[in-house]
């Protein structure tokens, strides 16, 4: 596959499609397609909304469009307030995830327990930036850098 080089249309307009209040940088490593399906590792979107109407949950979507990955892992590193309560969660795609429930550590990797075939979802309690980093298990990376405030 040829290396893309600028930024697609395509991308353009999954990123249009996103209402954020923070700019998310994404940056993604040549891809390595043998895990993904319907698309590259760099076709995840991903975005950012306030949770549950309280400011102090937030959520970033990654967004699959139709793709499958399998062996995926979402490494999160992440600041929050030194509070108590301060806490990261992944739901969605499909299938289970390990370590499951509620993670206080501010630097967590979640691996899948099967193929991820629909939308992820994070849920940040009290964080304040997050850098995301999803990977299908090969070199193929991309990272999600932003405010969750």
């Amino acid at each position: 596959m040829a290396d893309r080089v600028g930024i697609s249309r395509r991308r353009v307009l999954k990123g249009a499609a996103w209402t954020t209040p923070v700019v998310l940088i994404a940056t993604a490593s040549p891809p390595a397609a043998a895990s993904v399906i319907g698309g590259d590792i760099d076709d995840i979107v991903g975005g950012h909304t306030e949770g549950q109407g309280n400011t102090d949950y937030v959520n970033i979507g990654l967004s699959l469009s139709g793709m499958s990955v399998t062996n995926m892992t979402v490494r999160v590193q992440w600041t929050h307030a030194a509070e108590t309560g301060a806490s990261v969660t992944i739901s969605g795609g499909g299938t289970g995830w390990t370590p499951a429930g509620l993670q206080a550590s501010t630097d967590v990797t979640f691996t899948a327990a099967g193929t991820v075939s629909s939308n992820v979802l994070l849920t940040f309690q009290k964080g304040k930036t997050a850098r995301v980093t999803v990977s299908d298990g090969t070199s193929a990376a991309i990272v999600f850098d932003g405010s969750l405030q």
